[in-house]
């Protein structure tokens, strides 16, 4: 979103997923070497995770990506390997596909061999083969937004170990980023964004403030975020459960496409990933804040029993 659309696009996450607090993304450090255009530790590895969510997800379906062909055709035999080993089936579902074919695939799962690793000497070859060609960022942009519901990625580097700052083309810096970014959603550090731009005035001006400033006053024990979910304006947290969003008119109305964008297609959106929300309009605050902040009482105290 950050690199390809300037951080356009609008993510909404289901909040029931969201208060699970389970990461979208498995970093899976492997000591492997890089030995004839392969990552035998990976791999290895791979198989296991797969016949691990065959058992326990039988419903799930995987992709599996490879940087390079070797690779890729290694994990297939180790597949098979394993599979005439054990007297296991693999689901027809299941592709194996190395980054420059897997265009148009969405599997539930997508367990990535970055592959690249040190070599016997402990040596790193900076050689990215097609991810290095002239738009071999747009391969791993594809690669990546392939899975539904959960990434899996096992390599036998940390982000820092690609030293990519002399190397001209995109794709390897790119794919550093997205390691770091992988790491930090593994471990819970990563923190998503709003990026408000259109907020130009001083901050006391806009009502979201006003009501964070509000509810941090009022309600010690719950949190009121600004600038981290998209359609909305501040969300409240309680016991590190998201209860719901407050919406205002600070922005709606100067960002919004259509009348029907602010009072249908939004509302629908968070309707339809279970967010509950209450809509508070400046004019409104201004006249009566006593009642609007009564009503917000409410709506959230409704919230918290719900949870309960």
């Amino acid at each position: 979103n950050e690199f390809f659309y300037e951080g356009r696009l609008q993510l909404l996450p289901h909040r029931d997923i969201l208060n699970l607090a389970e990461p979208a993304i498995q970093y899976c450090k492997v000591d492997g070497i890089w030995e004839n255009h392969t990552n035998l530790k990976e791999a290895e590895h791979i198989v296991e995770k797969v016949f691990q969510i065959f058992q326990e997800h039988p419903d799930k379906e995987i992709g599996i990506v490879t940087f390079n062909a070797p690779q890729q055709m290694l994990v297939l035999d180790l597949l098979e390997g394993e599979a005439a080993k054990s007297g296991k089936s693999i689901p027809p579902s299941l592709f194996v596909k190395n980054i420059e074919n897997v265009q148009g695939d969405e599997k539930d799962v997508i367990i990535f061999s970055i592959g690249y690793a040190p070599d016997k000497k402990g040596k790193m070859n900076m050689q990215f083969g097609s991810l290095n060609a002239a738009g071999g960022e747009n391969r791993l942009n594809v690669a990546v937004t392939r899975a539904r519901e959960k990434i899996i990625l096992v390599t036998s580097i940390l982000p820092e170990q690609l030293n990519v700052d002399k190397i001209k083309n995109e794709g390897p810096k790119l794919l550093r980023k997205y390691l770091q970014y992988a790491l930090d959603v593994d471990q819970g550090t990563y923190r998503p964004h709003v990026t408000r731009s259109l907020l130009t005035k001083n901050k006391d001006w806009y009502l979201s403030n006003r009501i964070k400033q509000w509810g941090e006053g009022r309600l010690e024990k719950f949190i009121f975020q600004t600038e981290t979910l998209p359609f909305s304006d501040v969300g409240v947290v309680h016991a590190n459960q998201h209860l719901g969003v407050i919406l205002t008119d600070d922005l709606r109305y100067f960002s919004s496409l259509s009348v029907k964008h602010s009072h249908a297609y939004i509302p629908s959106i968070l309707t339809q990933k279970n967010w509950k929300y209450q809509m508070v309009y400046s004019r409104n605050f201004w006249k009566d804040r006593e009642k609007i902040e009564s009503g917000l009482m409410v709506f959230i105290g409704s919230q918290v029993s719900q949870k309960g």
